[in-house]
Order: C-alpha cells, then structure tokens, then sequence
C-alpha cells in the first residue's frame, strides 16, 4: 500500500500500539495478522467508494476495528485481575522473582547462621526465626508492589493512552504515539515496573525501618543473632540514596508515560548512573569495614564484603558511560536508515 497522507505510518503507528499491550513471544504474529486484516479493509473500502486509500479511509477503519487495548485483548484473552490488565504480567513475574529471593535468603541465612556457630546445634527455633523475620519482609514486599502497581493502573502515566480521543468508545488513530527511533528506544513496562517497587521497598526499608536492615546469625551460644550493618562500620548517606532512588523513579514514570525512551531521558538516566556511582564510592569510601563485637566469628567474610563495596561503584558506572558513549556516537540503526 502506497504512503498517502501519512496513511502507511497510521497503520505502523496503531500495530505497534496494540503490540504494546501483548506479551512479546505473540506480537510479531499477531500484528501480522492484523496488518493484513486491515490492508483487507482498506481494499474492500476503497473500491466500495471508489477512492484512494488515503489516511482519512484508515482512520475510518481503525475506529471500525477498535482502540488498541481492546483489540489486544482480543488476541490476548487472559484472565488478569487484581492488579489490572496493564501491569498484572508484571505482578506474576514480580511474585516469581521474590518468592526465588525469598528462599534463597532463607537458604543463605541457614547456611551463614551455621557456619557462623559450628560447634552449635542448628535448631527449629533458629530456623523458624529466620522464616518468620523473611515472612515479614516478603509481606511488606508484596503489599508494597499492590500498591504500586495499582497507583500505576490508575494513573495517566500507567496508561498507554492519554487523551480523551482513546476512549473505547471513540478514539482518534491520528493521537497514536510517534514510532520509536530504534528497538531499543522501546519501554518494557512490565520491567520498569518491577524495578520500581524494588526501589520503593528499599528505601522504604531504609528510611522507615533501618533497624530491619542487617544479618541474622547463629551466636555462639545457639541462639539467633540479628546484627545491623551499622555494626560492621557500613556508612549509609540515606539522603544521598533517597536522592538517587527519586531520580530513579521519576525517570521510570516519564519513560512509562512516553510508552518509549528519548534523548532527554536517556541522558537523564545516564545521570541517574553517574549519581549513583558516586553515592557507591561515597559508601565505599567513608565506610571502615570492621568485625562486630557481638559476632567475632564473621571476620572470615569480611574481606570479600570489602572488595564487592569496592568494585560496586566502578561496576554501576560502566553502563552510563557505554551509553553515553552510544549516544554521542549515534544509533548505529538511524545512521544505516538515512
């Protein structure tokens, strides 16, 4: 079909609108199908009316077919509740995710809890401690991403459309969002999502209960320990992080409210990597890693605790730094394109 009045990038637009809102393994397919359901349409219109397919005709037909969510969902029927159909793949990932870390925590904490106290007998109660303080995590965890997730659901930077022309009802094809520049411009906001609960659940912890952030262990007479990482000479700039942790959360919700990362966003982010990396080194730098008094037995650990505290810093800035570097040299995909 010959690009008319913009005709041929209408239809590109809304494919990949109604691509958004499906899960990645069936979009190329579906849109596919619905590409040619709607050069179809265009065609039978066409010579109906004896016209030009022109970008008026696919705006006709679009409306005929459907707004991008309901057509989505119509390829895409599943049963989503709770959350909401936008970010409810979103929650399932996020409840794999943290049920893995949770058991692994469990796993890591036994283990540390033994080694810490060989000579004692590892008991149920030790255990159940351990279960019971990651239970309380793993509650405030997920309560924490319901409520995110659904602030998300319920906003204009949670949607895929925002004006009033994308109403079920009536919606206007012409207020469809711009192409991406490249694949990599394009936003998961299933991803996104989930890094945002991790940081508000982490800086929640940190600045509402600091008490919660530490090691639990076995002491030596069996029983359990729980030690700050204060207690190991662990500097925290909280206001620094907090900084850190808003810049990183403001930059999701525009991303997410754009549907696709530009320029000014990726220069932010890169930013946000090199805030970051300084607040690592800050940590790194101003922390004097030492053995706690009521647990001389993890001095063994140490060590290896300090050399991660002091590549962390180095391995956050690698990432601004290659895109900024992608960004100063150009899109390799714009470069072959013009």
């Amino acid at each position: 079909m010959k690009n008319q009045d913009g005709a041929s990038e209408l239809i590109d637009r809304y494919l990949f609108a109604v691509g958004e809102e499906l899960p990645r393994d069936s979009r190329a397919d579906v849109t596919k199908e619905l590409r040619t359901l709607i050069e179809d349409k265009l065609e039978d219109r066409a010579q109906a009316l004896g016209k030009p397919i022109d970008a008026a005709l696919v705006c006709y037909v679009l409306q005929e077919i459907g707004d991008p969510s309901s057509v989505a969902r119509r390829f895409d029927p599943k049963p989503e509740y709770l959350i909401g159909p936008r970010f409810y793949p979103a929650f399932i990932k996020f409840l794999k995710i943290g049920l893995a870390g949770l058991a692994a925590l469990i796993l890591l904490q036994t283990l540390v809890s033994h080694l810490s106290a060989p000579t004692q007998i590892f008991t149920v109660a030790t255990l159940w401690t351990i279960v019971r303080n990651d239970f309380q995590l793993g509650v405030m965890l997920f309560g924490e991403a319901v409520i995110v997730l659904a602030i998300l659901e319920r906003t204009s930077l949670g949607r895929r459309v925002t004006s009033e022309a994308w109403s079920s009802k009536s919606w206007d094809p012409r207020f469809l969002p711009e192409l991406p520049e490249t694949e990599d411009d394009r936003v998961s906001a299933a991803g996104m999502a989930i890094e945002i609960c991790l940081i508000v659940f982490f800086a929640g912890i940190l600045n509402f209960a600091p008490d919660w952030v530490g090691v639990l262990m076995v002491n030596d007479s069996g029983h359990p320990l729980f030690v700050k990482v204060t207690e190991f000479g662990l500097y925290l700039p909280v206001l620094a992080l907090d900084i850190w942790w808003a810049w990183a959360v403001a930059l999701k919700f525009a991303v997410i409210a754009q549907r696709r990362w530009t320029k000014l966003t990726r220069w932010l982010e890169i930013g946000q990597g090199l805030l970051g990396a300084g607040v690592l080194f800050a940590i790194a730098t101003y922390s004097s890693i030492h053995t706690p008094a009521s647990s001389p037995q993890i001095a063994p650990a140490l060590p290896v605790f300090r050399l991660v505290l002091s590549i962390a810093p180095f391995a956050v800035l690698i990432q601004p730094l290659i895109r900024a570097f992608r960004l100063v040299r150009g899109h390799p995909e714009i470069a072959r394109a013009k």
